[in-house]
């Protein structure tokens, strides 16, 4: 399995759509979101970022998500890519195999 983190805020371009263009727009995220759901992929968490958090990354936004494999993470990516989603949106992600808390530590202490 893989995880995969979004963190993001809003951009101008999408601070400047009206409530109909932004309603219109999400009818098409949703499809994807379908798809995604529909390929095995649960979504574990989504959140507001709270303003008092301790280092806090500067964005709003995130979602947590469980995809069966690098492939489906690959392919959300490029979906979100021909949705225009980067244009409306300042994100950053993060993907990778889900592993144990035992070989990331075992990974940091080879470093």
């Amino acid at each position: 399995m893989y995880l995969y983190l979004e963190l993001w805020s809003a951009r101008d371009a999408w601070l400047k759509l009206s409530a109909e263009e932004r309603k219109a727009y999400f009818e098409k995220v949703t499809g994807t979101i379908a798809d995604l759901l529909e390929s095995g992929s649960e979504a574990l968490a989504f959140a507001l970022n709270d303003a008092d958090t301790d280092r806090r990354a500067n964005y709003e936004y995130l979602a947590l998500w469980r995809m069966p494999d690098r492939a489906t993470a690959v392919e959300f990516e490029k979906r979100l890519n021909e949705l225009g989603w980067y244009d409306l949106f300042d994100q950053v992600n993060m993907r990778g195999e889900e592993i144990t808390a035992e070989v990331g530590l075992g990974h940091m202490l080879g470093r």
